[in-house]
């Protein structure tokens, strides 16, 4: 018991107080991020139908300005995967260098661009790209955000 009250000591110095913001920061972003795990997952289905729609200003109350075809409908749903085949190699390789907790910190920016692409997105490109990066961060997550609970 004296040996991890040292080591806690040694971490924070003697007489200081730790700072838990990056710790809370980081639990936020964890549960963040197996939110938006979930809505990546979820958003090409009910995306992609209405993105193949034909549909003309009088029919619905929203039509999308990008029309895409089936076989782009197939590329920008499974654009998700290969964004997470190399998210997660990354993330291992980021947990050596930067910790879980900084791991974790850094998956926000790439959630942000990933949505916003999706988002804002004026073509095919933007949406695809959009899937790739928020495909990526899931595969970062999956990894970072499992590990920063051990």
């Amino acid at each position: 018991m004296e040996h991890a009250s040292n080591s806690n000591t040694n971490l924070v110095g003697v007489g200081a107080t730790p700072r838990h913001l990056t710790q809370y920061i980081a639990g936020i972003s964890a549960a963040m991020g197996a939110m938006s795990m979930g809505a990546v997952t979820g958003f090409a289905s009910p995306a992609s139908a209405e993105l193949s729609s034909n549909c003309t200003s009088n029919e619905t109350a929203w039509c999308s300005p990008i029309h895409i075809t089936d076989e782009q409908t197939g590329m920008f749903v499974s654009t998700v995967s290969l964004g997470a085949l190399i998210g997660g190699p990354v993330a291992g390789m980021l947990m050596n260098v930067i910790g879980r907790r900084g791991t974790m910190l850094f998956s926000l920016l790439p959630y942000l661009l990933g949505w916003s692409l999706l988002g804002f997105a004026q073509n095919f490109g933007m949406l695809v790209a959009g899937q790739f990066v928020a495909g990526a961060v899931r595969g970062y997550d999956v990894l970072g955000g499992s590990n920063l609970h051990c």
